[in-house]
């Protein structure tokens, strides 16, 4: 919920699960630092080809039941890691041949990495902007 009794709208809490983090306002300072903390976990290992939403939960001292529930209602902590390692992909893009990224973010599966790379940016890895 906003400050004014609003519920947040669903692309406003992906973004703030999914960005580099920046907290404002009158939150407590362990409620501002939850999801640097999260964020941190996951790229951490972001590497790992295994990564779920159970290895950060651990990291930060949470079971994947607790993560989920302090987690807003409408953040799939799932979606937050692929985006993560999405953005992470085309950072590598633009910087190494489009064929590594996949190993750099997670994903043994060039297959899997292209589809994908190619449902979130809509266009495949050997065509991302330099």
């Amino acid at each position: 919920m906003n400050g004014n009794g609003a519920v947040a709208k669903p692309a406003a809490l992906r973004q703030k699960y999914c960005s580099p983090v920046t907290v404002a306002g009158d939150l407590s300072s362990i409620e501002k630092s939850f999801p640097k903390k999260v964020r941190a976990a996951i790229e951490q290992d972001l590497v790992n080809d295994r990564l779920s939403t159970d290895l950060p939960g651990q990291k930060i001292g949470l079971s994947r039941t607790q993560l989920h529930r302090k987690v807003p209602d409408r953040v799939n902590p799932g979606e937050s890691i692929r985006s993560i390692r999405m953005q992470r992909a085309m950072t590598c893009c633009s910087n190494v041949c489009p064929r590594w990224p996949k190993r750099q973010v997670g994903y043994t599966s060039p297959a899997n990495f292209s589809m994908i790379f190619f449902k979130y940016f809509g266009y495949p890895p050997g065509a991302a902007p330099e």
